[in-house]
């Protein structure tokens, strides 16, 4: 009989196993029992006793996936397997009266639900248990391979497979599932992991940063509707605007068109492929101006909310499936000086509770400084030299340099600058100079190499020895210099630059190029006086002989 039985999970057998938290997966006995059950969000006061109604055989895998099995049902549990099939409305006829699991396999979402809901533990002794731990993973080692009903002492009754044999994942209804691992149904949702894109870069106004939310759905069968509540919140901090048309939800599936192989969805792992959630308008809170965007402040927060999905019918299936939320956040000149932006995710049943901030991604803003000095009494720093910056690493045209603003964190005072990425910002400007401590700080721009050309000196220095030298922004934020002017007056190492004005050639520095444009320049003023001195001598030599 045990041959007759075998399913292929990824179609019609087990269909819907999910809705009641199941994992359908399968695999050979293994001699000792070493398989677990991991419950994912376990809750203080609950213990989880897991019982084995079915073993399996004859399983066929790819690689770590299990494609078929055999279902064969635990002799031990058969009456009582056999009267939760009857309790949940279906008839057991041959060949199924000696082997209800098998029939249990081609249940429907309503169907597994009522079975796992009927099914009565009297009399029986679990094959493992343990102790919840507020919203922690825990586990029950020591099992035999096979299906397992585990019971909430404070809850409903969940349907999973344990590990088997190393194997990893397998096909239900769509979704691929790990093996031996559920979600516990709980009033308290489990953790978002919260990523982006751009972490391991320096980014600046203008940059967009890719963010990804991930996390398990919640097991709400057999919860009154009305109880259910289940809501995404984001806070973004100063410096990141959100447009609600670039937020993004998607469902791990099995038959979902959309993988890493898709042109933009390289975010995604290479074994998952999802299918893309809609839901209505209404549904996401915090898009408050005209353009639906929200502008961060580090407090304020924009919600998804997910409750009439989650417990619709036919999303049942995807209890325990990984849900995705994607968006590009834009910096903008919010950031100021700010080294980072950070966002923050939590998920809540009660949209007004205290924000939790369970996950928190920081991404790093790219800037330069150096300091201005001069000689005699500005040898520390010196005022008010103008400069310009181009990206890349020459000075180009006047209409390509870069735009800044005056940073609110020097009041409206030169030396603090943030860059305008869009040129639109009133009172942005070309040209940048140092403050009343010499500092030039260009904050806000994006990892990369930037040239900076002194166009006016400040006053009394002279205007044929000014500088212009690259600096390069780098990934972790820091900067340094690229190359110096011909003259070495910018100098320095990571971070600290100093950069030189001067009055007279002989206040230039006197090693390196510098040194061998000075002499180059004394030579040529040797060379021409000796030429003077040699033309008048011919001049007064030719009168005389007249």
């Amino acid at each position: 009989m045990k041959g007759m039985f075998k399913r292929a999970l990824a179609g019609v057998a087990a269909a819907a196993l999910a809705a009641t938290g199941l994992a359908l997966a399968a695999g050979s006995a293994s001699a000792a029992p070493t398989e677990s059950i991991t419950i994912v969000n376990s809750q203080t006061g609950s213990t989880y006793s897991a019982y084995r109604f079915a073993e399996f055989g004859n399983y066929q895998a790819t690689d770590t996936h299990i494609n078929t099995v055999d279902v064969t049902t635990n002799t031990d549990v058969l009456v009582k397997v056999t009267d939760a099939v009857k309790a949940a409305g279906v008839t057991v006829e041959a060949p199924y009266t000696t082997n209800p699991a098998a029939l249990v396999a081609t249940f429907d979402d309503a169907t597994l639900r009522k079975f796992a809901d009927a099914f009565v533990f009297d009399g029986l002794h679990a094959d493992g248990t343990v102790q919840g731990t507020d919203g922690q993973d825990v586990t029950i080692d020591g099992l035999e391979q096979g299906w397992y009903l585990v019971h909430d002492s404070q809850g409903k009754t969940m349907m999973v497979t344990s590990t088997i044999d190393g194997y990893q994942t397998m096909t239900i209804n769509g979704l691929q599932e790990t093996l031996g691992r559920i979600v516990a149904k709980s009033n308290t949702p489990t953790k978002p992991v919260k990523t982006a894109d751009e972490v391991n870069q320096a980014l600046g106004v203008g940059s967009t940063v890719h963010y990804t939310v991930k996390w398990d759905l919640p097991n709400v069968a057999g919860y009154d509707p009305a109880t259910v509540t289940y809501i995404l919140r984001d806070k973004p901090s100063k410096g990141l605007t959100v447009a609600k048309s670039d937020v993004k939800i998607y469902v791990a599936d099995k038959n979902g068109t959309l993988a890493s192989t898709t042109e933009g969805f390289g975010w995604l792992p290479a074994d998952v492929k999802v299918t893309e959630i809609t839901l209505d308008g209404s549904k996401f809170g915090g898009f408050t101006d005209s353009n639906a965007t929200m502008v961060g402040d580090g407090q304020k927060t924009f919600t998804i909310d997910l409750s009439d999905w989650i417990k619709a019918d036919a999303n049942a299936k995807y209890a325990g499936a990984t849900l995705y939320v994607r968006y590009g956040a834009t910096i903008n000149g919010d950031v100021q000086s700010n080294p980072t932006v950070t966002n923050e995710a939590d998920v809540t049943q009660a949209p007004d509770e205290e924000f939790t901030g369970d996950t928190t991604t920081t991404v790093k803003i790219g800037k330069f400084e150096f300091t201005k000095y001069g000689v005699d009494a500005d040898a520390a720093k010196l005022v008010g030299a103008t400069f310009k910056v181009w990206a890349g690493t020459e000075a180009g045209a006047d209409d390509a340099a870069l735009k800044f603003t005056k940073s609110a964190v020097s009041a409206g005072a030169d030396g603090q600058y943030v860059y305008d990425a869009d040129n639109a910002t009133a009172g942005a400007s070309a040209e940048i100079k140092s403050g009343a401590d010499g500092k030039v700080v260009v904050n806000g721009l994006p990892a990369g190499d930037y040239t900076v050309k002194e166009t006016i000196p400040a006053p009394g220095y002279a205007t044929q020895f000014m500088p212009t030298f690259t600096v390069t922004v780098k990934a972790d934020g820091t900067w340094e210099l690229k190359s110096a002017d011909t003259f070495g007056l910018a100098t320095g190492t990571t971070t600290d630059i100093r950069v030189k004005n001067v009055k007279l050639i002989t206040q230039l520095p006197m090693t390196g190029a510098a040194g061998t444009a000075l002499f180059t320049v004394l030579g040529l003023l040797i060379a021409g006086a000796g030429a003077l001195v040699y033309m008048k001598s011919r001049n007064v030599k030719h009168a005389l002989r007249g």
